[in-house]
């Protein structure tokens, strides 16, 4: 259904409530015990996702710049801003019951797919090139991918988070990395009880804070500063930084393995359950938010204005982030293969011409390289001397090795020998001779 509302209308619709599995109708955890007095639950992070890639954490504090009093001034004044502008938008408000009931992370993001999405893409598509004269879509994790893991092999390959932002400008590369959790896996209340009163994690190695993380991961690997973990009950946005002083010229490799090695994490959370209160932030405008900013000036960077003074980039005012030519990714890939080339240390060339000459040799190199095979331009013959004879091995496509299942392949073509036209009048004429089904042919 097609309806006509200001932008901020729109993404202010309150979202649908959800029922969850593993709460009761009165808002207590189902539990066979006796009932008890009303308490937290609490989380089961033992199921969250772990990876020796995911930083440790050194300081988390609370975002509390990231308000509506901020969006609305980052995006114009009351009267002039894009968010009091009407448009014509698609309505995704009224969902099938069926998406209401939240069991597990799947069934979550089959809501979210269906509803929040939609009307992030619906907003997106109608204000991003007004405003940064570019798209910007919200899309899933596996539709984009993070700058500094582009083509590498080994197990950065597995890291993928669930949703992703695209924009023009940055082509497939995901410019906001988003995961999903259930709210019995995580909340930010760990957040706000992880640190001392100076923002200080506690126990940076502490189970529950695996999400977080690996949300800081991704964020990173992108080499990008905002991200977001939505559940059940909030949204969390986040923005990551690093704790090290500007170093004045340093690749963008170096900021992120700093970002990596020290990283800063801010946040802000979002209840999904707002109503129509018109005075809070909500989840759909914050997310519209977080990818405008995305794509307006959202890479990582060694210190961070305020929000409010952030100036919207367009297109044309930006470069695209290239991924580095020579990283220490690239180093640990080397490395990784040169060990699977007995004869060959890292460092040395070795004789190339061999090695493109010798698939057999290639092979034994590792899964991560395919063999080549190089046919040559030889003299066309007659279709007689090509089947009479073998090629020698220097010119055939096998280059294969004794004892190997070419070489017995090789050794059977040398049995292979077409009979003459006059062996195959004699057979024609033998068959017409013999008489069909064990009968002789009635004159």
């Amino acid at each position: 259904m097609i309806r006509s509302l200001t932008l901020r209308e729109y993404l202010t619709t309150a979202n649908p409530t959800l029922r969850l599995a593993w709460v009761s109708e009165d808002d207590q955890e189902i539990d066979k015990s006796p009932p008890k007095k009303k308490k937290e639950r609490k989380l089961n992070s033992a199921s969250s996702t772990k990876n020796d890639l995911y930083p440790e954490l050194d300081t988390i504090s609370e975002w509390k710049e990231f308000t509506l009093e901020t969006i609305i001034e980052l995006f114009g004044d009351p009267t002039s801003s894009i968010l009091n502008q009407s448009y014509d938008l698609q309505d995704f408000s009224r969902t099938h019951p069926c998406f209401h009931q939240i069991s597990d992370e799947d069934s979550l993001e089959a809501l979210l797919i269906k509803h929040t999405q939609s009307t992030i893409l619906e907003a997106l598509q109608k204000t991003t090139n007004s405003l940064l004269h570019q798209e910007v879509t919200m899309v899933r994790g596996g539709q984009a991918s993070l700058l500094h893991l582009d083509q590498r092999k080994g197990k950065r390959k597995n890291l993928r988070p669930d949703w992703a932002g695209r924009c023009h400008l940055q082509e497939a590369h995901n410019i906001l990395p988003g995961e999903t959790k259930p709210s019995r896996v995580f909340s930010s209340r760990v957040l706000r009880e992880c640190v001392d009163r100076h923002d200080k994690v506690t126990d940076p190695t502490a189970d529950c804070l695996w999400p977080a993380r690996q949300l800081a991961a991704y964020c990173a690997y992108s080499h990008m500063r905002y991200g977001y973990i939505i559940t059940d009950e909030e949204l969390i946005v986040v923005r990551i930084g690093t704790l090290v002083e500007e170093r004045s010229g340093a690749p963008i490799i170096e900021l992120m393995e700093e970002t990596v090695d020290k990283p800063r994490l801010e946040w802000q959370s979002i209840p999904w359950n707002h109503g129509n209160d018109p005075t809070k932030i909500t989840v759909n405008l914050a997310l519209w938010a977080l990818h405008v900013l995305a794509a307006s000036n959202g890479q990582l960077d060694w210190k961070y204005s305020k929000l409010s003074k952030e100036k919207l980039k367009r297109i044309e005012e930006q470069r695209p982030l290239q991924p580095p030519a020579n990283s220490s990714f690239e180093d640990n890939m080397t490395e990784s293969q040169d060990e699977r080339r007995p004869g060959l240390k890292r460092g040395e060339e070795g004789n190339s011409h061999t090695e493109r000459e010798s698939p057999t040799q290639n092979a034994r190199a590792g899964p991560s390289r395919e063999p080549v095979y190089h046919l040559r331009s030889r003299p066309q013959k007659s279709f007689q001397s090509q089947t009479s004879t073998v090629p020698d091995s220097d010119d055939e496509l096998f280059h294969s090795q004794p004892g190997s299942a070419q070489s017995s392949f090789v050794n059977r073509l040398h049995e292979v020998r077409l009979p003459s036209k006059r062996q195959l009048e004699e057979d024609e004429v033998g068959a017409r001779k013999t008489p069909r089904h064990g009968k002789s042919k009635q004159k």
